[in-house]
C-alpha cells in the first residue's frame, strides 16, 4: 500500500497547486495586456487589432480563471512571443529558425509550410508576417464565442477555426467552459466558421453564409456525467451521437472502478480534469495540451474498456504535470536527445523523460490499486482475462518508471533538473520503493505470456543502460 502521507496524492497539496495558478491567472494577464502597448507590439501587429485589444481589457470577466480563459491567455502570449522574435530578427538572422519552429508547431502548420515555399526559396519572415492576420483574427473570434460578456460588440465578421481539442467537429462548434454547443450538418467549411455575432445571452450564434446571416441556435443542454457530489462534461460530437449513451456509459463506469479501487486516484481526476472530448480518429492517441488545462481528449475506438481506465488517468497526469510546469521551475529545456525512453523505445530529450515519468506514474498506481483492490473484491467491466494484464502492466510501469528515475538523477547532476524538479520525482520514487514487496510478489505471480513481456523488458533496459554515454 502507498503511503497516504506522500502530499503527491494529498488533495491540500492539489487544491494549493490550483490555487496558485487561479490566484496569479488575473495578474498574468493584466502583464500581457501591459506588453501590448510596447513599441516592438504596436509596429508589428495590426491597429485594428491592438485598438480591438484596448477594449477587451475592460472586460471584468476575462479575469476569472478558467480553462478557456487561461488558453486565451496562452494565445495572446504566443502572439506577444512571435512579436518579439520578429524585433529580434532585425539584429540576429538565427532567429529565422524559433520563427519556422513557432509556425510548424502551430494550428496553422500546414498553411505555413505551403507558404513559405516559392521560387526564391523559403521566406521565412515574410511568410510569417503575411499569416499574423490569421492568428489576430482567432484570438479575437475566440474570445467573442468564449468569453465576451457583450459579444455584439464584435467588428463585422471573423472567421473561427475549428478547435478539435475543445470539442469541435465538422457539424459542432463548442461554446464557452460551460458545454454549450450549435450543432448543423456541415457547421464548418474547411474548418472554418466566418461568425457574425454571438448574442451576450448565449441563445444564438449568427454565421455569415452566402453574404447572408444566418442564426442557429445555441444548445444550452450539457452532455455529463455524475459521480456524486461532482459532475464531467463530455463534448461529444455529432458524428458520435449514436453512441453517446455508450461512452457516457463506459466512462462513468471506468470513474466508479477507479473510486472504489483507488479513492486517492479518482480524487485527484477529479481535481484536474473538468471536460472529456471523446474522438475516434484511427492511429491518434489520447491527448491533452499544456495550454488548455482540464480537456482531456479520449480515443474511445482502439482502446479496451480496461485502457479506457489508464487513458483517463494519464491524460489527468498530464494536468497535474502542466498545472506544477505552469507554476515551477522544474526543467532546464534542451533539444539533447540522450536519455532513453522505455515508453517510446527511443531517446529523447529531457522534456519528455520528465512528462513520462510523471504521467506513466498514474498508470503505475492505477495498476497497482486495482490488482490490490481486486484480490478480494469484483470491479464493474473488468474480466477475469484482464487480472493478469493488470498485474504485469503494474510490474511493467514499475521497472521502467524505476529506470527513469536513474536518468533523472543524472539529468539532475547535469543542470537540466532543478533541486525543485527532482524533489517533485523523488516523491514518485518514494510511492515506488513502498510498493516494491507488493510488485516483486506480482511479478512471482505472472504467467506466461506476461512474464516474457516482463523478462523481455528486463534484457532491453540492461542494454539500454550499458549504452548510455553522458
Amino acid at each position: 500500500m502507498t503511503s497516504k502521507k506522500n502530499k503527491l496524492l494529498q488533495s491540500k497539496f492539489q487544491f494549493d497547486l490550483i490555487k496558485e495558478i487561479s490566484d496569479g491567472y488575473s495578474s498574468f494577464l493584466e502583464e500581457l495586456f501591459e506588453e501590448f502597448s510596447e513599441t516592438y507590439v504596436t509596429k508589428f501587429l495590426s491597429k485594428e487589432f491592438i485598438s480591438t485589444i484596448n477594449k477587451v481589457i475592460s472586460d471584468d470577466a476575462l479575469y476569472s480563471y478558467s480553462p478557456l480563459r487561461f488558453y486565451f491567455s496562452k494565445q495572446l502570449e504566443d502572439l506577444l512571443f512571435l512579436s518579439h522574435l520578429h524585433f529580434e530578427l532585425k539584429n540576429d538572422q538565427t532567429v529565422e529558425d524559433e520563427i519556422f519552429d513557432f509556425w510548424k508547431d502551430s494550428d496553422y502548420s500546414e498553411t505555413f509550410l505551403e507558404m513559405n515555399q516559392s521560387e526564391s526559396g523559403e521566406q521565412i519572415a515574410n511568410t510569417s508576417e503575411g499569416l499574423v492576420p490569421l492568428l489576430e483574427n482567432q484570438i479575437l473570434c475566440f474570445y467573442f464565442i468564449h468569453i465576451s460578456t457583450s459579444p455584439e460588440t464584435q467588428p463585422g465578421t471573423l472567421s473561427y477555426c475549428m478547435q478539435t481539442n475543445i470539442g469541435d467537429s465538422a457539424s459542432d462548434i463548442f461554446i464557452s467552459d460551460s458545454g454549450y454547443r450549435v450543432s448543423k450538418e456541415n457547421l464548418f467549411n474547411e474548418g472554418i466558421i466566418p461568425i457574425h455575432l454571438v448574442t451576450n445571452q448565449r441563445i444564438s450564434l449568427e454565421v455569415d453564409s452566402n453574404d447572408e446571416v444566418s442564426s442557429y441556435p445555441i444548445d444550452q443542454s450539457v452532455e455529463s456525467i455524475d459521480l456524486g457530489n461532482s459532475q464531467i462534461t463530455i463534448n461529444i460530437s455529432s458524428d458520435l451521437k449514436d453512441k453517446s449513451q455508450e461512452i457516457k456509459t463506459n466512462i462513468q463506469k471506468a470513474l466508479k472502478n477507479i473510486e472504489k479501487a483507488s479513492p486517492s486516484l479518482f480524487d485527484c481526476f477529479l481535481n484536474f480534469s473538468k471536460v472529456i472530448v471523446p474522438m475516434t480518429e484511427e492511429g491518434i492517441v489520447s491527448y491533452s495540451t499544456q495550454s488548455l488545462p482540464g480537456y482531456s481528449s479520449i480515443n474511445i475506438q482502439e482502446r479496451s474498456f480496461l485502457e479506457l481506465h489508464d487513458d483517463l488517468l494519464h491524460e489527468n497526469g498530464h494536468h497535474y504535470m502542466n498545472a506544477l510546469l505552469n507554476t515551477k521551475d522544474l526543467i532546464l529545456e534542451d533539444d539533447e536527445q540522450i536519455f532513453y525512453s522505455p515508453w517510446r523505445k527511443a531517446r529523447r530529450p529531457i522534456r519528455g523523460i520528465y512528462h513520462a515519468f510523471f504521467t506513466f506514474y498514474w498508470a503505475f498506481q492505477l495498476f497497482h490499486d486495482l490488482s490490490l483492490f481486486l484480490e478480494n473484491n469484483k470491479l464493474d467491466g473488468i474480466l477475469d482475462s484482464d487480472i493478469e494484464v493488470i498485474k504485469r502492466r503494474c510490474v511493467e510501469e514499475f521497472l521502467m518508471l524505476n529506470y527513469s528515475f536513474n536518468d533523472l538523477n543524472i539529468a539532475h547532476e547535469m543542470g537540466k533538473v532543478t533541486p525543485e524538479g527532482l524533489e517533485v520525482m523523488t516523491l514518485v520514487k518514494d510511492i515506488l520503493d513502498e510498493s516494491m514487496a507488493y510488485v516483486e510478489r506480482l511479478k512471482s505471480e505472472l504467467k506466461s505470456p506476461e512474464l516474457k513481456v516482463i523478462s523481455a523488458l528486463e534484457v532491453t533496459l540492461k542494454e539500454e543502460n550499458a549504452k548510455s554515454n553522458y
